[in-house]
């Protein structure tokens, strides 16, 4: 993911951030946050107990923290495909752009 976003980066100084090699490190930025958000909720269900009062509820702090983490997730995911679909519209317009020039 840390590669993904490096990529992105220097496309954006270089200039050729719009051009159509740009939307597969989008992609793969976005599959890297839902497989992390996967593997943050197979944890949570696998080494996960639910409190309850009998306990003293000393795993409410794993089940709030893996709940948070995925929403966080979900919010992050939401956010990259927006950015994939801005991506998309701005290569078509700047491929169209220039083909005019």
């Amino acid at each position: 993911m840390l590669a993904a976003v490096w990529m992105l980066l220097f496309r954006a100084q270089s200039g050729t951030f719009f051009r159509p090699g740009s939307q597969r490190w989008v992609i793969t930025i976005g599959a890297a946050i839902g497989a992390l958000l996967t593997v943050g909720v197979f944890v949570f269900f696998t080494f996960g107990e639910f409190p309850s009062p009998t306990d003293g509820m000393d795993t409410l702090g794993l089940w709030m923290a893996s709940g948070l983490g995925c929403l966080v997730g979900a919010a992050l995911l939401g956010v990259m495909f927006v950015v994939h679909r801005l991506v998309d519209r701005a290569t078509s317009a700047q491929t169209e752009l220039d083909g005019v020039l």
